[in-house]
C-alpha cells in the first residue's frame, strides 16, 4: 500500500450523515481503510476546511466538528504546507490549470510521498507528476480503490 492523501470533500461526506448516504457510506469506509493501514495522509489545509465548511455550510455545532478533526488528527499522518508548496501550487495552477487551493493540498500529499489524492473534485484518473487523482465516490472505481488500498 501506498500513501494516500485525503480532499476535504472526502471528510465532509464521511461526516454528513443526513446527506448523499451511499457517498456518506463510501467515505467511511475509505477513512476506515485508510486509517486502519496508517497510509492516509491529511494536509493540514484538508482539516482547517472541514471545519469552516461544516460550521458555517451545513450548520454543525462547532464542539462536533472539533471532536472529527481532533479524531482524524490522531489517525492519520497531518502535514502542514510550507513555502515549496505555495511555489508548487503557483506553478501547477499556471501550467497545469489546477486551482491554487487544491494545488496546495497536491504538493502537500506530493512532498509527504503520496502517490494517490483521493478527491470528488479533481480531473479523476489524471496524474500529476507522480501523484494521481482519485475519485473513491465514483462506483466506476471500485476496482482503483482496492489496488491502492
Amino acid at each position: 500500500m501506498m500513501l494516500a492523501g485525503i480532499d476535504t470533500n472526502i471528510l465532509l461526506y464521511a461526516a454528513d450523515s443526513a446527506g448523499d448516504p451511499a457517498k456518506h457510506r463510501l467515505a467511511i469506509t475509505l477513512l476506515d481503510r485508510l486509517g486502519a493501514s496508517g497510509h492516509g495522509v491529511l494536509p493540514l489545509q484538508t482539516l482547517t476546511e472541514f471545519y469552516s465548511v461544516a460550521v458555517r455550510k451545513y450548520h454543525a455545532p462547532p464542539e462536533q466538528a472539533s471532536r472529527y478533526v481532533d479524531a482524524w488528527n490522531g489517525v492519520f499522518t497531518v502535514r502542514e504546507a510550507v513555502f515549496a508548496d505555495v511555489v508548487d501550487a503557483m506553478r501547477v495552477h499556471r501550467d497545469h490549470g489546477v486551482q491554487f487551493w487544491d494545488g496546495m493540498i497536491w504538493s502537500v500529499v506530493k512532498r509527504a510521498g503520496g502517490r494517490v489524492l483521493f478527491s470528488e473534485d479533481l480531473q479523476d484518473g489524471r496524474e500529476l507528476e507522480g501523484v494521481r487523482f482519485i475519485n473513491p465516490l465514483a462506483p466506476a472505481n471500485a476496482s482503483a480503490l482496492d489496488e491502492f488500498l
